[in-house]
């Protein structure tokens, strides 16, 4: 007797469904936003204060931790201090840190804000 069911899955650990996540959709769409960010960012300097303002007050209400303060914070250092090339690297490098962060970015709406 065969007692398998190919209709039963053995469940998966929280690492392998990380890296069924890793190409998803939705990543791959964020990270088109962000390179057209990242352009808009340096042509536009002042939007990169506009984000790094918009970061603290996200930070200053609570909705969001402050690794992901730490890590936009840091990102966005760079191109005030004229790293551009350092800028273009750290936000769309493809990596489960860089993923999600995107997730919780401070550049949405660049032009909106005030």
């Amino acid at each position: 007797m065969n007692y398998q069911n190919p209709t039963v899955t053995m469940p998966i650990s929280r690492r392998q469904r990380t890296r069924l996540r890793t190409d998803s959709p939705r990543d791959r769409q964020i990270l088109a936003l962000h390179v057209a960010a990242v352009e808009k960012l340096i042509a536009d300097p002042l939007l990169a204060k506009n984000a790094l303002e918009k970061l603290e007050r996200r930070y200053a209400a609570g909705l969001i931790k402050h690794s992901i303060y730490i890590g936009w914070f840091s990102i966005l250092d760079l191109l005030i201090h004229h790293q551009v090339e350092s800028f273009k690297l750290a936000v769309v490098a493809d990596n489960a840190y860089m993923r999600r962060l995107r997730r919780k970015s401070p550049m949405i709406a660049l032009d909106c804000d005030n």
